[in-house]
């Protein structure tokens, strides 16, 4: 071979490394995608450790679904540490799954512009500033449980500053030192289907939810019950709203606080269609308390609020509705047994 033939055969073989060089910077490779499986088919298997080799691993792989080989029998694990949600992330806890805090620690945080799905899982005993996640993306509950979370701040099961929707869940027994026992939504959109707030606690307002001022949240077909805001003023055992709030096909029963047993209406607007109020008592509101924005009650029942749970009577203004501001549409509203000292029942 001459030594321009040489030359010849280099100079092509530079310039296809040149060209596919920059094609693989034109068009990078796409994210992979990684499932994983904890556990190899016990209870001892299943451990924060295998938790976290195929969690970390999907982070890192540009997300995927964590499923559990874990036996027949329910199963606890509990976190040493917090899990940040960095990538698309899917957790299937096929019914028997809890994840948990030992509270002692919040369980997840969920990174901006990222989805995080829990389906068929338990979180629980989480404890910290909120109590079980901390959401900033978009984050799913189906089918899912999330009980006994504790919050220093607000948010005792979710703290939420982005998009969040549950289907079919429950959200049970979990407490905040400021607000939103069940639920503190900060920003974002959120709705509601078929789920139960169940005796949640929060110390200044909202015991099963606190909606605050630019949210839209959606209601349907869910229960409250057994909710409550505990000090001198707090403002909402059921739910305390200042953004949009849209309920219908919904019962609030048993809920209480110091002003508004069912819900506050702070500022925003309300929208409640379809829908009963019973047995909540506060000393200002059974029901509804109202300070400022809008409300439009649509076919809404109120049943013997102002009455504790115990049937005894609570004392003071508006058994069903204390209106002290903003503006108010009742259309076919009905009330029953409903009683107060003063102001009207």
């Amino acid at each position: 071979m001459t030594a321009f033939s040489t030359f010849r055969t280099l100079f092509w073989r530079l310039s296809l490394v040149i060209f596919l060089a920059g094609s693989l910077a034109l068009f990078p490779r796409p994210a992979f995608s990684a499932d994983g499986v904890v556990g190899t088919g016990s209870a001892a298997s299943c451990t924060e450790t295998a938790f976290n080799t195929v969690f970390n691993n999907v982070q890192t792989s540009g997300g995927g679904t964590i499923t559990f080989d874990c036996g027949a029998s329910p199963i606890t694990i509990i976190f040493s540490a917090q899990k940040f949600v960095s990538a698309d992330t899917q957790i299937q806890g096929g019914g028997l799954i809890t994840l948990s805090g030992g509270n002692a620690i919040s369980l997840f945080q969920v990174y901006s512009g990222k989805t995080f799905t829990i389906d068929d899982l338990t979180l629980a005993r989480g404890y910290g500033q909120y109590g079980a996640v901390q959401n900033f993306g978009l984050m799913k509950v189906n089918n899912s449980q999330l009980s006994d979370n504790t919050a220093t701040g607000s948010g005792g099961a979710i703290d939420n500053y982005g998009q969040l929707n549950f289907t079919n869940a429950l959200v049970d027994n979990n407490s905040a030192a400021q607000f939103g026992g069940g639920l503190n939504l900060v920003g974002g959109e959120v709705t509601i289907t078929d789920t139960q707030f169940i005796s949640n606690t929060a110390t200044s307002g909202g015991g099963g939810i606190a909606v605050g001022t630019g949210v839209t949240l959606t209601v349907t077909s869910s229960l409250f019950s057994g909710n409550q805001a505990t000090d001198t003023f707090a403002q909402g055992g059921g739910i305390r709203s200042a953004g949009t709030l849209v309920i219908s096909d919904t019962l609030l029963s048993q809920n209480h606080s110091s002003r508004a047993g069912g819900i506050f209406v702070a500022s925003g607007t309300t929208k409640v269609s379809r829908s009963t109020f019973s047995y909540n008592w506060a000393a200002y509101g059974g029901g509804i308390r109202q300070e400022g924005g809008e409300r439009n009650l649509t076919d809404v029942a109120f049943t013997r609020n102002r009455y504790t749970r115990n049937g005894a009577q609570v004392t003071s203004g508006g058994g069903a509705i204390r209106w002290n501001g903003g503006n108010v549409t009742l259309d076919k509203v009905t009330q029953r047994g409903t009683w107060a000292s003063t102001t009207g029942g």
